[in-house]
């Protein structure tokens, strides 16, 4: 197995080389509003299995422009890749790999009751799940699914720069 930009892990199979991609989103399970007592995670926060884009699947996927290949997610960016796939290259997507090296800090400008949350409460939002959903800390409580959708500009107060 080998990492493109360290973010995703692919096989080499003979006649499909490797493609990078970053990895921004990840789709887990578990109830929307199953909050799990935690402490703040650690930073950086490694999240496995993350698939890159909303509506990502793994299987065969085609570099859209060259892209460096690393030996591991953890070489980059200060390793060397070990080569570099050309635009209309082939490659197998195994896994992924989601990295939170700071999370999306909001302030809560009005209450959402479901959550419990109250004007003036702090949430970290760690990983987009697309559709409106995060993986999130607030209030001592993790949250694997925090619905944030149709309420962003309700609701929260973003940072002028993240």
């Amino acid at each position: 197995m080998l990492w493109c930009a360290g973010l995703l892990e692919v096989k080499l199979r003979p006649m499909a080389p490797l493609l990078l991609l970053a990895v921004f989103l990840f789709a887990q399970g578990g109830g929307i509003y199953a909050p799990v007592r935690a402490r703040k995670p650690r930073l950086p926060k490694v999240d496995r299995g993350a698939c890159p884009f909303e509506g990502c699947q793994f299987g065969t996927w085609t570099a859209q422009t060259a892209i460096p290949v690393y030996s591991t997610w953890k070489s980059q960016p200060s390793g060397n890749p070990v080569r570099t796939l050309q635009k209309g290259e082939n490659i197998t997507a195994v896994t992924g790999i989601h990295i939170t090296y700071k999370p999306t800090r909001i302030q809560m400008t009005s209450a959402i009751p479901k959550y419990h949350l109250q004007a003036g409460d702090t949430v970290l939002l760690y990983m987009s799940q697309g559709e409106g959903f995060y993986t999130a800390w607030f209030n001592g409580y993790w949250f694997e699914n925090f619905d944030g959708s149709g309420g962003l500009k309700r609701w929260f107060r973003l940072p002028e720069k993240l």
